[in-house]
């Protein structure tokens, strides 16, 4: 279980992060909770209420030190993904970790489990140079 207070503290750092960046594809925030379906002041008075829960959810499944590595704009984008898909955003990327480990564990298996990663990686790169030249 995460530190309540170490886990409190990054979330906010990373909500300050976020503060002044833009929103929009130019600064990869083409994603909104608002696009999602949700509107975060309606409900709390508090813009940022949703993303306070999302990412705390990421930092107890899989650590404050997880969600200290990770890049504010990327995390903020996952999150509302998940929103959109209705899907647990701290769940699935224990899962992925877990899978990937006894995927990569296995001498039968773990060739496999490197090329899937590698695909895995390259998506992102892959989708952005297609953005690029449309």
């Amino acid at each position: 279980m995460a530190n309540r207070g170490a886990l409190s503290d990054q979330v906010e750092r990373k909500i300050q992060a976020l503060r002044g960046v833009p929103f929009g594809p130019d600064s990869d925030r083409p994603l909104t909770m608002s696009e999602a379906g949700v509107d975060p002041v309606e409900n709390s008075g508090d813009s940022d209420h949703y993303l306070r829960i999302l990412f705390g959810d990421i930092g107890e499944v899989v650590g404050v030190d997880f969600l200290e590595s990770l890049d504010p704009v990327l995390l903020e984008q996952y999150c509302v993904m998940t929103v959109q898909r209705n899907e647990p955003g701290g769940e699935m990327l224990r899962t992925l970790i877990s899978a990937f480990m006894s995927a990569y564990a296995q001498p039968t298996s773990s060739d496999e489990a490197m090329d899937i990663l590698g695909n895995l990686v390259a998506i992102p790169a892959a989708s952005h140079r297609a953005i690029l030249h449309v």
